[in-house]
């Protein structure tokens, strides 16, 4: 379940701390696998953690593992939104105290394993690009016409 899946029958959204418990990490990194930096810590909301790509990463899916310059796992990401050109990633908690214990911090530089298909996975941002979507809502709420939909430029988690 990420985000946009979390709403509750009556269509209000559900707050963070109803969220299902998150699933903590415990994967050991091969020695000779590569890390990239993907991103930094740009906030700390509660039980979430926000991270803004750095330039010219490739997006990352749903599910993908993050990584501290130590090679310890910090968690999985449980969302990705905003532009597909800077995307930024949810990590999401069971609480403040488990952030903490990971030791996550407002700037700091987090990493991916590129090579590593079980830890990552890639946005493929061609099909996006090419892709049109609205969020907008048309009259009755209902979606608006094809001939009015323009190309999309926000990155829709693939969750």
């Amino acid at each position: 379940m990420n985000i946009k899946q979390a709403h509750s029958e009556d269509g209000l959204c559900i707050y963070v701390q109803e969220l299902p418990a998150a699933e903590e990490v415990f994967v050991t990194l091969p020695e000779e696998a590569e890390l990239r930096p993907v991103g930094t810590v740009s906030s700390i909301l509660h039980q979430l953690v926000i991270i803004q790509s750095l330039k010219d990463t490739p997006p990352l899916k749903d599910d993908s593992i993050l990584f501290t310059s130590d090679r310890v796992a910090v968690g999985k990401v449980f969302e990705v939104f905003g532009p597909v050109a800077s995307p930024l990633y949810i990590l999401h908690f069971n609480s403040e105290d488990q952030i903490n214990s990971k030791g996550l911090t407002q700037g700091m530089l987090l990493y991916y394993a590129p090579s590593i298909k079980e830890y990552t996975g890639y946005i493929l941002t061609q099909q996006l690009t090419l892709a049109k979507g609205s969020d907008a809502s048309w009259k009755n709420d209902e979606e608006p016409p094809e001939e009015v939909i323009t190309v999309n430029t926000v990155l829709w988690s693939q969750g």
